[in-house]
C-alpha cells in the first residue's frame, strides 16, 4: 500500500496509544510523528499524490498524501485544484490542522485564495468547512483580510463539533488581532450560543485576547 512501508520504518507504539486516544475521527492512527511524515512527503513523488488514495488503511498515508502537496513547487492556480480534489479525502480535524499549517505558499498568494475559501465555506461536507475556517485562522486575519474574514465566518452556520471548534478559534483570532473592529462586528453578528460559548472559553483560556475584550464578549445576549 502507498507510502506504508516508509511509515512502519517511524512507527512508535507509545506514541499510536496516545494520538489513538485524542483523535476518534478517520482512519485508524500508526503512530508515526509529524516531522518522520513530512521527511516521507519530502522524498515522495507528486505523481503518487492520489494513487490508491482510496485504499488508505491508515491517518498517516493522508498525511503523508497532504505533505507532499503543502511542500511541492507548483503554480498556486494548480495547488487550489488539487486540494479541492484531495478536501473530500481530508477525514479529521488533525489532517485539516496540520494540512493547513503546511500551506505556507498560501502567504504569498492569499488574494488566489479567497475566493476558494468563501467556496470552501458553503460546501456540504464539513472538513471542507472546517479547511476554510482554519485557513481564515491562520493565514487571513490581517487588516487587509479581516473584513471578508468576519462575513465568511458569519456565513458558517453548523452544529458539526469540528467545524464549531474551529469558527470560535477563528473568531478569537480576530479578537485578538483587531480588538475594536472585531468586537464591533461580534455585538451585532449572528453566532449560534454553542461558538459563543467556545468563543469565551477560549478567549479566556488563550490569553491572547485582552480582558476588556473578553469581558465585552461575555455580555452578548442576542444569538440564533
Amino acid at each position: 500500500m502507498q507510502y506504508i512501508t516508509a511509515l512502519k520504518d517511524f512507527q512508535d507504539e507509545t506514541y499510536r496509544v496516545f494520538l489513538q486516544n485524542i483523535l476518534k475521527e478517520g482512519l485508524p492512527v500508526l503512530g508515526v510523528r509529524a516531522h518522520d511524515i513530512k521527511m516521507i512527503a519530502k522524498s515522495a513523488d507528486i505523481a503518487s499524490l492520489f494513487k490508491n488514495i482510496e485504499k488508505d488503511q491508515y491517518h498517516e498515508q493522508r498525511m503523508v498524501r497532504l505533505q507532499l502537496l503543502a511542500l511541492t513547487k507548483m503554480d498556486e492556480y494548480t495547488r487550489i485544484e488539487l486540494i479541492d480534489k484531495m478536501l473530500p479525502f481530508v477525514d479529521s480535524w488533525a489532517l485539516t490542522d496540520s494540512f493547513v499549517s503546511a500551506l505556507k505558499s498560501t502567504k504569498k498568494e492569499r488574494d488566489l485564495y479567497v475566493p476558494f475559501i468563501q467556496d470552501q465555506s458553503t460546501q456540504e461536507y464539513s472538513y471542507r468547512v472546517r479547511f476554510a475556517l482554519v485557513m481564515l485562522n491562520s493565514y487571513f486575519h490581517s487588516h487587509a483580510f479581516l473584513k471578508k474574514s468576519l462575513s465568511i465566518i458569519e456565513g458558517v452556520h453548523r452544529s458539526e463539533k469540528e467545524i464549531v471548534m474551529a469558527k470560535a478559534w477563528a473568531i478569537v483570532t480576530m479578537l485578538s488581532h483587531h480588538p475594536q473592529e472585531a468586537i464591533h462586528w461580534y455585538d451585532k453578528a449572528p453566532i449560534e450560543e454553542i461558538v459563543h460559548r467556545r468563543v469565551v472559553q477560549k478567549a479566556r483560556e488563550s490569553r491572547v485576547v485582552d480582558k476588556t475584550t473578553v469581558e465585552r464578549i461575555g455580555t452578548k445576549k442576542v444569538f440564533i
